[in-house]
């Protein structure tokens, strides 16, 4: 196996081409006669090249995952209809059904900082404190992350981007910040009140209406922060306005035109497939039209790309690039994308904290660009409180990390959906894994549970990529349960891709017309040294088991990465040769997770193309029952796997999520974005302790 990185190349349908590597020696987990692999490594970044570790230790780990939902009251009112033409009319009585949602405001009780007792999904491992204490404010917050170029959120659905635009701008609902909730839960979005203060479905339920927040204003710039431009005075400090949210959703459709005639870039993965336009019914009230009725609409508006933006900055600029105007807790005071980004608090803005006063509690949030041992050396010096990551991956690095950092808070935590997968290229002239038994064969040939073993000392799970684990199984999702799933639905263990097999797999590899020696590649991004380890215990196991070569192929740029999957509005889905780590999008609901397997979706990268599915998706976007969403969200799963098999997940690592012993209401919430990333609207409620 050579692990190579991609750069400087151009991209065709069929391949990538022009493979730039740097030869160096690596090793790479795996188990039993596993032969020591040969790894081929460009590193853009200082720092160790991260490598798998080989470590004999089996840790159980238990998972709680609760399902709850908001409640809507449905009621039939009587509508007196008279017509505008002819005689006077006798008023007809007409049954109209509307349906209101009841959207209490969750607040900070009263002089304390939080009101939550419990998160499920999180596990302390050091130093649990508790949140329900009467906050402190002022200090400097210091985030540990890599450089963005780009702050347009819209044009762009990277968490890179949504890390240097979720402090500043607001959404009309969001998913409901744990300090706020009595029980938070990773997996869980519960739609709750941003710059709107209501909303409700009238009508024919295509058209949602929302109350906006009439104490919500646009962020007055100081003149010495970065963006400020004296020809966007007006907007500086004035109040949010419906025209404003109109505005907005046309930009998240692309339909607005520059000020030189041109047209808007591009969005990019948003939601926004139903969405066909929005009314300002006054200055206060807006109503979004949707194509087909969505009774989840407000758990879809939740998702974290929907940000509410300013007509000004791009009547100025056409995108959003260069001067943030938000309505959020934090403003953009400078920017350095090499070295660091500074915030400092709205002064107006409209939220109130636990002690009465205006949020947020820290007196500024510092972004600085640090590679990985940078990152952890500051962690235990106490020069930054948190950091994407630190290299910490396994339970055994976590409570050795925490003998180094004993005043740090460790939390072990699991995505509530899978997020990375495996998949190949199905699709165009020589796709190698057009035929099903090739896939199979793949599957078959990998060791899952050694795998889990020796990268992640047993501490991951198999969660699936379409629905939050708690929707489709009652105990922990291993490798042995999913398994045992897919056996109960009826499929021998010769087609079950969890059955490892490493016979059965070459007989399938030949019988889909493949011989040994092949040359196959893996192409990937690092979001974290995880990935990687990953990556290359897979590619092992495969070289191992099918007698093929692999390469394990890290891209230098995300950008290149998502032209090679097809993520990038307008580009074709599996740009590369053979075999590529494809991502799932965690969005609010499952009905909008399950919509990333139909058709021409954007995220559909995999290319599903199934009726079954197609119908059932249809079925949950109309609105079902709890049960039945279980059941929708386990026969899509079970379709997944045994009919169409076109991509299979990566294990779902056991989390570390570190942080400074002095932060307080730190969290990750799967669903609705994770603290610093696109759930950085948390930050307002982010206090130091002494």
């Amino acid at each position: 196996m050579r692990r190579k990185l991609l750069g400087g190349r151009k991209i065709g349908a069929g391949a990538l081409l022009g493979l730039a590597v740097v030869m160096v020696v690596a090793a790479c987990g795996g188990g039993g006669a596993t032969p020591t692999p040969r790894v081929v490594v460009a590193t853009p970044t200082a720092g160790p090249t991260p490598t798998a570790r080989v470590v004999e230790q089996t840790v159980v780990v238990e998972q709680t995952v609760v399902v709850e939902r908001t409640v809507t009251v449905e009621r039939t009112v009587q509508v007196v209809a008279t017509p505008t033409a002819g005689p006077t009319p006798t008023p007809q009585i007409v049954q109209q059904t509307v349906v209101v949602v009841q959207t209490a405001t969750p607040t900070a009780v009263p002089g304390l900082a939080a009101q939550t007792e419990r998160i499920n999904g999180y596990r302390w491992i050091q130093n649990k404190t508790d949140w329900r204490v009467p906050p402190k404010r002022g200090g400097t917050f210091t985030y540990a992350f890599f450089q963005s170029r780009s702050i347009d959120m819209i044009l762009s659905r990277s968490f890179t981007v949504a890390t240097m635009g979720t402090p500043i701008y607001s959404q009309l609902v969001r998913c409901a910040l744990a300090p706020l909730q009595t029980v938070g839960d990773i997996g869980i979005c519960e739609p709750s009140p941003d710059l709107a203060d209501s909303w409700e479905v009238v009508g024919d339920g295509k058209t949602w209406r929302f109350k906006l927040n009439q104490a919500a204003t646009w962020q007055d710039i100081p003149s010495t922060a970065f963006g400020y431009d004296s020809a966007l005075s007006d907007l500086y400090g004035r109040d949010l306005v419906a025209a404003d949210v109109v505005h907005s959703v046309n930009y998240w459709l692309g339909n607005l035109t520059k000020s030189d005639g041109s047209p808007q870039g591009t969005p990019t993965g948003g939601l926004w497939g139903n969405i066909l336009g929005a009314n300002a019914i006054d200055e206060n009230t807006v109503e979004i039209m949707l194509e087909v009725p969505d009774p989840l609409f407000p758990a879809t508006l939740s998702d974290w790309q929907n940000r509410i933006l300013s007509p000004e900055v791009f009547n100025l600029d056409g995108d959003y690039q260069s001067k943030p105007v938000g309505t959020s807790a934090f403003i953009m005071d400078s920017r350095d994308q090499t070295v660091k980004t500074e915030y400092i608090p709205n002064p107006n803005f409209w939220r109130n904290g636990g002690d009465g006063n205006p949020l947020p509690y820290l007196d500024r949030y510092v972004v600085a660009v640090l590679s990985v041992p940078l990152a952890r050396s500051a962690m235990i010096t106490g020069q930054v409180d948190a950091a994407l990551t630190i290299g910490v991956s396994t339970p055994s690095s976590a409570i050795n990390f925490g003998r180094d950092c004993q005043a740090c808070q460790i939390v072990e935590m699991f995505s509530a959906q899978g997020i990375f997968s495996l998949g190949w290229r199905t699709e165009g002239p020589g796709a190698p894994f057009a035929d099903k038994n090739a896939r199979l064969a793949i599957a078959k040939a990998i060791d899952w549970n050694q795998l889990i073993t020796n990268v992640h000392e047993g501490a991951a799970a198999l969660q699936p990529p379409t629905a939050s684990a708690g929707l489709i199984f009652d105990v922990t999702a291993t490798v042995a349960n999913t398994a045992q799933f897919l056996r109960d639905a009826g499929v021998p263990d010769e087609e079950n891709p969890y059955v490892f097999d490493p016979d059965l797999a070459k007989q399938l590899w030949a019988q889909s017309g493949h011989s040994p020696d092949e040359d196959h590649e893996i192409i990937y991004n690092e979001y974290s040294a995880v990935i990687t380890n990953q990556t290359i215990a897979i590619a092992g196991e495969l070289e191992k088991n099918l007698d093929i070569n692999v390469d394990v192929n890290k891209v230098p740029d995300i950008q290149i990465y998502y032209t090679a999957i097809g993520f990038l509005g307008g580009t074709e889905h599996q740009q590369f040769p053979s075999m590529a780590m494809y991502f799932n999008n965690v969005v609010p609901t499952t009905a909008g997770s399950l919509a990333t397997l139909v058709g021409d979706e954007q995220r559909n990268f995999a290319e599903f193309d199934n009726a079954d599915i197609n119908a059932l998706v249809e079925e949950i976007s109309a609105g079902v029952s709890l049960e039945r969403e279980k059941e929708i969200a386990t026969e899509v799963f079970l379709i997944e796997l045994r009919d169409e098999l076109r991509r299979i997940v990566y294990p779902s690592a056991a989390r570390f999520i570190i942080f400074g012993g002095t932060v307080r209401n730190f969290y990750n919430q799967s669903k609705g974005g994770e603290c610093c990333h696109q759930g950085g609207n948390l930050l307002e409620l982010i206090w130091l302790d002494d």
